[in-house]
C-alpha cells in the first residue's frame, strides 16, 4: 500500500509539472506575440516615416502629391507616373500593415489609424482614379477591405 501512495503522489507531481509547464509556455508565447506585434508596428512606422520625411524635405514631391490627389488631370504624363508610383509605395506599406493586422500581429487599436490613412488617400479625386486603374494589382482580400472601409 505504501508503494501505491508514492505512485499516486508521483503522478500528481507529474501532472502539476505539466500544468506549470503549459502555463509557462503560454506566457512565453504571449510575450513573443506581443514582441512580434510591436516589431511589426515599429517597422511599418519606420517605413512610413521615411516616406513622409522625404515628402517634407522635397517641396516638388509634396506639390506633386497635393496636385495628384486634388487635380490629377493637371499632371503631365511623367507626373502622373510619379504620383502613381508614390501612391503605390504608400499603399504597399498599407497592405503590409493589413497583412499584419489580419494575422493578429497588429491590434485593432493600432490599425484604426492605418485604415483612416488609407481612406484619406483613396477618397480624393486622384486616389479614386488610382484605385480604379491600379487596385487590381493588390491582394483581392485587401481590395475588398479597402472598398468596405473607404467606399461604403
Amino acid at each position: 500500500m505504501q508503494s501505491t501512495n508514492w505512485k499516486d503522489i508521483a503522478e500528481i507531481i507529474g501532472i502539476a509539472a505539466i500544468v506549470v509547464s503549459l502555463v509557462l509556455v503560454a506566457y512565453e508565447l504571449r510575450q513573443a506575440t506581443a514582441q512580434s506585434a510591436a516589431e511589426a508596428i515599429y517597422q511599418t512606422n519606420v517605413a512610413l516615416d521615411n516616406a513622409y520625411r522625404a515628402r517634407a524635405q522635397d517641396s516638388k514631391l509634396a506639390q506633386l502629391i497635393i496636385n495628384g490627389h486634388a487635380n490629377p488631370s493637371s499632371l503631365n504624363e511623367l507626373e502622373r507616373d510619379q504620383f502613381a508610383a508614390w501612391l503605390r509605395a504608400d499603399l504597399n506599406m498599407a497592405e503590409a500593415s493589413w497583412v499584419f493586422y489580419e494575422n493578429g500581429l497588429y491590434p485593432e487599436w493600432a490599425f484604426d489609424g492605418t485604415k483612416a490613412g488609407i481612406c484619406s488617400r483613396l477618397v480624393t479625386e486622384g486616389g479614386k482614379q488610382y484605385w480604379e486603374d491600379e487596385g487590381q494589382f493588390f491582394a483581392s482580400s485587401f481590395r475588398e477591405r479597402i472598398d468596405e472601409w473607404c467606399f461604403q
